[in-house]
This record gives structure tokens, sequence and C-alpha cells, in this order.
């Protein structure tokens, strides 16, 4: 039986609409509100580090591989890029969408980040000094709840509320319909079974300014 979750901190005047560890600063995650704000945490003192203050609603984070940096999606589909270490105004700010920015995903190495909107879409663009679209995936039906790069970022599949799962080739974003049995993934948070589809559709509910682990 899973061990129960116990609070880790509490300080968001909002509701809280993401979470993410970084996988390069150790022990340090990252949450962001309906408030417009970012704060970042240590998970071993349950410190507030930094905040990061801004004009819209938080619905994705993202800390890419190998750099400091932190992906923010709003609601109203701007993504904003941080520097999680420098702790400064965005470094990148760019219109992906007019709704809601659903999911981030970067690739295993950090080159590519995955956007998955409300707009039933994923939008990949090239990590880096810009930010630039370099392809753009189509066919989903419903709002993009889950993205998951393949090991070596070649392949993405997507999931959405509308229960279905999709795979697209990164560097085109066509739409693949040949099997991918073989394909080894770098993430598991999208899934085939309709039981795992409904639970990455909940895994964005709002939690009461709290984060839990």
């Amino acid at each position: 039986m899973p061990a129960a979750a116990h609070l880790v901190t509490e300080g968001h005047a909002g509701k809280v609409t993401a979470s993410v560890f970084s996988p390069d600063l150790p022990h340090i995650f990252a949450t962001g509100s309906y408030l417009g704000e970012v704060a970042l945490w240590n998970a071993i003192s349950h410190r507030r580090l930094h905040t990061f203050r801004f004009s819209g609603r938080v619905s994705a984070i993202a800390f890419r591989p190998g750099s400091h940096e932190l992906a923010v999606g709003l609601e109203k589909g701007t993504l904003l890029v941080f520097d999680a270490k420098a702790r400064g105004p965005p470094l990148r700010t760019i219109r992906c969408a007019r709704q809601r920015l659903s999911v981030l995903q970067y690739s295993p190495d950090g080159s590519a980040l995955a956007v998955g909107s409300a707009e039933m879409d994923v939008h990949l663009l090239r990590a880096g000094n810009q930010y630039r679209r370099f392809a753009h995936c189509k066919g989903h039906s419903g709002t993009i709840t889950a993205v998951d790069f393949s090991s070596d970022g070649s392949v993405i599949q997507s999931c959405s509320n509308a229960y279905e799962i999709l795979l697209f080739d990164v560097k085109t974003g066509r739409l693949l319909v040949q099997p991918q049995r073989d394909t080894a993934w770098a993430s598991s948070s999208s899934s085939s079974s309709w039981s795992s589809s409904a639970a990455c559709t909940a895994a964005g509910t709002p939690s009461a300014g709290r984060t839990c682990a």
C-alpha cells in the first residue's frame, strides 16, 4: 500500500496548478498558482527560496534538463522562460496559443520543448535563445493532457482528455501511424489505457494553495 501523502509546503495564496522537480538543482522544485506566481522550494528544508511574479494564471511548468531554465505556461496561451538560478525577470516571453497551455515537456537532452494546449495541438519549440517553433503536431480532438518524448528524442506521444494517444515525428510534426512497441520512452506520463488516460486528465486538477508528496 502506498505511503500516505504529507504536507511539504504551504504558502501560495491561490490554488496550486502545477509542480515539478528540477533534474539539475538538487532538492529544488517549483510550484505555480492561479495568482500569477511560481515559487521555488527546497524539498529538504521546506523553505521557499524565491517567487517569480507576473500577470496571468499558471497552467503548466517544466525545468529544462542540463540548464537552469524554467518554462511556465499560462492560461491565456503565453509561455514564459525564467532562469531559476539567476532568478530575474523572464528571459523569453512567447505567444504560443490563444487558449490555455496545458502541458510542457522538454526533450531528454533539453534541445526541444513540447507545448500542449487546449487548442488540441502540440507545438514543438527549439529551446535556447529564441524558443522558435519548428514543428506543429495536429490531430487530437481534446485538450492535451500529457506528452512524452522517446529516449532518443525523435518521437513524441501525446494524450488528450478525449482519451486518445497520438504519435508524432519530432522533426516534422507528422502524425505516425506505424506501431512504436519497441520505442523506449524518456517518461511515461501518457498511456494508452483508459484508466491512465483518465488519470492524466485529472493530473492538472488544482489544489488549495499547498503541495503534497
